[in-house]
């Protein structure tokens, strides 16, 4: 099932300020800066391609969809070329600036499903088809820190 499978990447940046809250912080409000989301995924054996044809492809367009809506400025994907043990194969790196509250979240999931034309079950069940290719090992979020 193509589509589903699209959703989480699509989701990602955003869900993440629904699934996370708001970063908790006691930091200068005044000093503009950007968040970096960071994913840390395993790619399972044998899986490595199909999820590289997926990033190049759906993945990669749903992103520059969220960058000409404003969500993020930016995105990359990084291959951990020296991998130890426990650690993830890839990190997939989200910009932005804002962190909406939580009626803004909203608003972005819900018009990502209206965009892709997919409801909560069509979610979950694209989620569970990712699984079969990655497994998530967690996130970060960090906030870039201006020392001009």
């Amino acid at each position: 099932m193509r589509v589903p499978t699209r959703l989480l990447g699509l989701l990602a940046p955003l869900l993440a300020f629904t699934l996370a809250g708001p970063p908790a912080q006691a930091e200068d409000k005044s000093t503009a800066a950007n968040y970096w989301r960071i994913v840390m995924l395993k790619i399972e054996d044998g899986q490595v391609e199909n999820y590289t044809d997926y990033l190049r492809s759906e993945w990669k367009e749903e992103q520059e969809w969220a960058k000409s809506k404003g969500y993020i400025f930016d995105y990359h994907v990084f291959s951990n070329s020296f991998r130890r043990p426990g650690e993830p194969d890839l990190f997939i790196a989200f910009e932005f600036r804002n962190w909406p509250d939580d009626a803004e979240a909203q608003r972005r999931k819900d018009e990502m499903l209206s965009v892709l034309k997919l409801d909560r079950h069509q979610y979950d069940a694209g989620n569970a088809e990712r699984n079969k290719m990655r497994t998530y090992m967690g996130s970060m979020l960090l906030k870039e820190m201006p020392i001009q």
